[in-house]
């Protein structure tokens, strides 16, 4: 399958640990229609909040986190899908989207997340220089006090 889908992701605010941000994320199929797959895989420390339910926790979870999507794309017509999120630690985390129409099409987006109590810097895959940290790849980062997390944004384990 050719990387015919476009796939764009953006973060606003920049997500410091512990603050409510927004994931906004609109996946564009020019020229293919069919049955589509949407997968956003995240680290654990990525506290998704306000999931639409359309969105679903796969059955089968590739040891990461992930959301599913399964819906009609109309070509031409890209659904744009709001996500409400927290970082519950410090560190290094990856947002990776994948999307596809069934035998059409496919496209592959990721997002860098370098996020500390005080800062913090989202870097699409296209920018970042550095070795890429997946969803399956965390990268905790080690800080002098620790951070105070709202039951909000707190994982319900």
């Amino acid at each position: 399958m050719s990387k015919t889908i476009k796939v764009d992701g953006e973060i606003t605010p920049d997500p410091i640990v512990g603050e409510i941000v927004t994931l906004t994320l609109e996946i564009l199929s020019p020229k293919e229609s069919g049955e589509g797959i949407f997968t956003l895989y995240h680290n654990e420390e990525i506290n998704f909040l306000e999931i639409a339910p359309e969105w679903q926790v796969p059955a089968e979870d590739r040891g990461t986190e992930s959301l599913e999507w399964h819906g009609q794309v109309t070509a031409g017509e890209p659904p744009v899908n709001e996500f409400t999120f927290c970082v519950t630690k410090p560190g290094n985390w990856g947002i990776q989207i994948e999307a596809g129409v069934v035998g059409k099409g496919f496209g592959e987006n990721s997002l860098h997340i370098i996020s500390t109590a005080e800062s913090a810097q989202v870097i699409p895959s296209s920018e970042y220089g550095g070795s890429w940290t997946t969803p399956s790849m965390r990268t905790p980062t080690t800080i002098p006090e620790p951070v105070t997390i709202s039951p909000e944004c707190a994982r319900a384990d």
